[in-house]
């Protein structure tokens, strides 16, 4: 069943990103803390419940590599990234779209955001992940910081089994989907 977007998400979305930086700072699964290889899985538009004036984003991304850490699989496992809609913290929709799609798709204007075509297109991400804080006596993972898929490969070892691995992750046809948005789209 290919992925759509939810009832709640809608097909683009309007942001003004003029005078907003790029700036680098998630619920769901447990993994060990260090850089995955991620992939978008979904996004939704969500109201903050203790004040529906203030929405955002709430991605939900997947776990591609490593498949396992420490001796746990991770591989697709979700983690979560939320990004406000509030102006003063734009910045982080900002640099993730920035990691996802590139400087050169994310102008510094406002923007109709694609977000089916996002979605669709299931790009692939790093992103530094770690403990958030408990909740209800559970800890999940959050993403701390994310970065370009590109420099996630300069993170790994230089075991030739590992870099093979990461190769073959790194280069599979997103980039070819991420090709089709187009910039006027955005």
């Amino acid at each position: 069943m290919p992925d759509r977007p939810r009832a709640n998400t809608p097909a683009t979305l309007s942001v003004n990103f003029s005078d907003v930086e790029v700036r680098r700072g998630g619920s769901g699964d447990r993994v060990p803390e260090g850089d995955y290889l991620m992939q978008v899985a979904g996004v939704t538009l969500e109201t903050k419940k203790d004040d529906p004036s203030r929405k955002y984003l709430r991605w939900q991304t997947k776990i591609v590599e490593p498949k396992t850490m420490n001796g746990e699989a991770t591989a697709g496992k979700t983690i979560y990234h939320n990004t406000s809609l509030v102006q003063e913290a734009l910045w982080n929709l900002r640099t993730f779209l920035v990691d996802l799609l590139g400087e050169d798709k994310v102008p510094q204007s406002a923007v109709n955001l694609p977000l089916a075509k996002i979605v669709a297109a299931k790009p692939k991400f790093g992103a530094t992940i770690g403990d958030g804080e408990p909740y209800k006596d559970k800890i999940k993972s959050e993403i701390k910081a994310t970065f370009n898929k590109s420099e996630w490969k300069a993170t790994q070892s230089d075991d030739d089994d590992e870099e093979a691995t990461v190769e073959e992750a790194t280069t599979s046809d997103d980039s070819e989907d991420m090709d089709e948005i187009d910039v006027d789209d955005i």
